[in-house]
């Protein structure tokens, strides 16, 4: 009897980088709003640049709805604190928990608290959705995140070998959301 195996995703590396750049044409924001939130980070982040980074992450997660009711629904200084705290965890090395953090803004859901953290830590978060969460089977709770967080770094550390260069501009390495923007362009089709 052949072994039995169960293969979520599989790609090729130059397939993962082909992947990456359809991403990036689908989301011509991505850049932007990675720099916006690098940005605010420098600056301190204030609550009107919070405010204005969660709209930022809605517009290009394409739901620019979402950000109206957060901010109705939350006081700036409540954005600020949910973010800040959000930012101490990923520092103390708990990502998942961060995302959970920002979800506690009423009207924020993990889906896009998990873009948001992605924004402000590209180097340590992933997006979650409901494309990879439903493609790949991954829950949309802390242990779920954690998972798929886990396979993207795994993934990241076999694709940052020297002849393997990310082909995103800004870095030379396959950060966690870079392969997670490699798979959701593979599921979605891009």
């Amino acid at each position: 009897m052949p072994a039995v195996q169960i293969i979520r995703f599989s790609a090729t590396p130059e397939e993962m980088r082909l992947l990456l750049e359809a991403h990036e044409a689908e989301f011509t924001k991505t850049k932007a709003v990675e720099s916006q939130a690098r940005e605010a980070l420098e600056d301190g982040l204030t609550a009107q640049q919070a405010m204005d980074l969660i709209r930022a992450v809605c517009e290009w997660g394409k739901y620019a709805g979402i950000a109206g009711r957060v901010r109705a629904r939350n006081s700036p200084e409540t954005i600020l604190l949910r973010i800040r705290e959000a930012l101490s965890l990923v520092d103390a090395g708990l990502v998942g928990e961060a995302v959970f953090r920002i979800a506690k803004l009423k009207g924020l859901g993990p889906s896009f608290a998990s873009k948001a953290l992605r924004f402000l830590r590209p180097d340590k978060a992933v997006v979650l959705d409901s494309v990879i969460s439903e493609g790949l089977g991954f829950a949309r709770d802390l242990p779920g995140y954690n998972a798929f967080l886990m396979e993207c770094v795994r993934i990241g550390e076999l694709m940052n070998v020297p002849d393997q260069p990310n082909p995103a501009p800004s870095n030379r390495v396959w950060r966690p959301c870079d392969v997670e923007m490699a798979i959701y362009a593979k599921l979605r089709g891009l």
